[in-house]
């Protein structure tokens, strides 16, 4: 009887966690306000798609076909984005090399707005 008890007790323990873990993420979407995520993307490039991450396991994607903005809703702030399995990190500037071969610019305008451009210059020492 002691067993069934203990078995019991843990199995009602293991059920209080998983509910408490999946409430804190919903907490954590409800505490933040919804903003919409752009991409403007100037190069004739398929990007295929793209993620916006939080860092934490949050993420949104963009299908990315060719020239133009594109967007979507997102209820974090964005740490990173994803194009063609390369992430550039908020706020950083990057070239990424798409499959393809094409050389495409990627700069953060701000948390919400990323441009993709021909390459940029990165790393460049101030003079």
């Amino acid at each position: 009887m002691k067993k069934l008890t203990l078995y019991l007790t843990l199995a009602t323990l293991l059920g209080a966690v998983g509910l408490l873990l999946g409430n804190l993420k919903t907490a954590r979407a409800s505490r933040c306000a919804c903003t919409t995520f752009t991409l403007d993307n100037t190069t004739t490039d398929s990007l295929g798609q793209v993620t916006v991450g939080d860092g934490l396991g949050d993420n949104a994607y963009l299908d990315v076909n060719g020239s133009g903005q594109f967007q979507t809703q997102i209820c974090f702030t964005a740490a990173s984005v994803t194009i063609g399995g390369s992430s550039v990190p908020y706020p950083n500037t990057q070239n990424i090399t798409l499959a393809g071969g094409a050389v495409i610019g990627v700069q953060w305008q701000s948390s919400s707005l990323i441009e993709v451009s021909n390459p940029v210059k990165v790393n460049t020492p101030i003079q």
